[in-house]
């Protein structure tokens, strides 16, 4: 023990280890767990890279079977897979659960990715703009969202929702204005009508006839025409308006012809396309005839007269509904209702349109509307049809639809358009709508039905009375 006043002892010099590899000079305890050997395997205090967490399998359910499990699987070429669990290396998820999280999160990034891109579109839209113009297009965001507001409103106000097939079934027009079925019974047809319809093959296709599951906008037109404008979309596309359906092949019925070499009718497909009903659908709530769809029908006359070079006589007004106070559909019905007509339809717009500037009449916007479809789709070259039938059935399209909502946009005044988007405006009116019938086809089919059986008599009395 060393003690006070005494010489304090030379300590023993320790020998310096040699060392077997080159390191720094640092404090023993951190030189020791930053030394790695080259001679010997490496060991626990050697550092090692940190292995990256294999996230878990996102879980799939079997609806029938239980998955495939990975043990003492056999494959196609008679090799045995081991067990994710005893297998060295990392853990390989399988192909299902990873394609399904890789779907995901390229579906989020998407998602993020539009947003941003919308985001950046109208920021450097508006910063385009000059200041006069942001002041308007600053407005433009809550104006949309009040007038939805106020449309949904209005509907709730004073559209009571349908309830009940029954409510569809009273929309079906069963009898022209003017004329009932004495006509018939005055011209003795009463009876060989009940019996045609009594033995009419297209009842029989309605009645068996499914609505394929992929069309999900077939029903969502039905309900929203019921529902905003009170009338149904046969209404429209219908023969009491010239009118019928062509943007797929005509059903053609196998019946027992009474005379050799009669001709096998066809009818159209009761199931409208997806890309036809939404057309269909923003014109009728977006157009600028609000609920006078006859005048819907009227202007798809127009469009599909005008595609085909119509020369034959043409009823542009019905007979049945249309008592516009207007010289000028009066004038253009009478011109394009003549016998042997030689000018292209344009011409004869062009002619009442120069008679009514000339007594002093103001054109109204129908007249605009008609020279739009004109420039949109008439083509001289375009064969005209000259036949003698009068009157005839015009197949529409789903391409008709949409040269008449291309139309309407383009009405302009100054270069302003005249009318809101057909597009933009019944997406307003059946934003966040509630609609309830039609819900299913068969809601559908007997409406179809019952409204077959009134166009037809209809049709007979019309053809009665000219």
């Amino acid at each position: 023990m060393y003690q006070y006043g005494s010489r304090e002892p030379t300590p023993t010099p320790t020998p310096t280890p040699t060392p077997t590899t080159t390191t720094t000079k640092m404090p023993v305890p951190i030189l020791k767990a930053l030394t790695i050997s080259t001679t010997t395997p490496t060991t626990a205090a050697t550092i090692r890279p940190t292995p990256t967490p294999t996230p878990a399998p996102v879980p799939v359910l079997a609806k029938k079977a239980p998955a495939p499990s990975f043990r003492a699987t056999t494959g196609a070429m008679g090799a045995k897979m081991t067990s994710p669990a005893t297998r060295s290396g990392p853990t390989i998820l399988p192909p299902t659960a990873t394609a399904s999280r890789w779907s995901l999160e390229e579906a989020e990034e998407r998602t993020r990715t539009n947003k941003d891109e919308k985001r950046r579109f109208l920021t450097d839209s508006f910063d385009q703009l000059s200041p006069e113009l942001q002041t308007v297009a600053r407005e433009q965001p809550a104006k949309v969202g009040r007038t939805a507001k106020k449309s949904k409103a209005y509907i709730k106000k004073h559209l009571a929702p349908i309830r009940s097939v029954e409510e569809l079934l009273e929309l079906v027009p069963h009898q022209l204005p003017n004329y009932d079925d004495s006509i018939l019974l005055a011209n003795g047809e009463a009876e060989q009508l009940e019996y045609d319809l009594a033995h009419d093959g297209y009842m029989e296709y309605l009645r068996t006839y499914n609505q394929p599951a992929s069309n999900q906008r077939f029903i969502a037109m039905w309900k929203k025409i019921a529902l905003v404008r009170r009338r149904l979309p046969i209404d429209i596309i219908s023969p009491l308006n010239y009118l019928e359906y062509d943007a797929t092949a005509r059903v053609r019925l196998e019946q027992e012809a009474e005379e050799e070499g009669q001709e096998q009718q066809d009818w159209p497909d009761p199931i409208w396309t997806p890309r036809f009903c939404e057309r269909l659908s923003q014109l009728a709530l977006g157009g600028p005839w609000g609920d006078d769809l006859d005048l819907l029908a009227l202007f798809l006359r127009y469009t599909v007269a005008c595609r085909l070079n119509e020369r034959r006589r043409m009823a542009l007004l019905t007979y049945h509904g249309h008592n516009y106070d207007s010289t000028f559909l009066h004038d253009m019905h009478m011109r394009l209702a003549e016998n042997d007509r030689a000018k292209p339809i344009p011409q004869i717009h062009h002619e009442v349109r120069c008679a009514l500037r000339g007594g002093g009449f103001a054109l109204p916007w129908y007249s605009q509307l008609f020279r739009s479809i004109e420039k949109l789709v008439y083509d001289d070259t375009t064969t005209p049809l000259f036949d003698h039938a009068a009157n005839a059935i015009y197949r529409v399209k789903a391409a008709d639809l949409h040269t008449l909502a291309q139309a309407v946009g383009n009405c302009k005044d100054v270069g302003v358009p005249i009318f809101s988007s057909v597009k933009d405006k019944a997406a307003v009116i059946s934003h966040g709508r509630n609609f309830d019938l039609p819900k299913i086809y068969d809601d559908v089919r007997r409406v179809q039905i019952e409204h077959h059986l009134s166009t037809q008599r209809s049709i007979r009395i019309r053809h009665s009375t000219l």
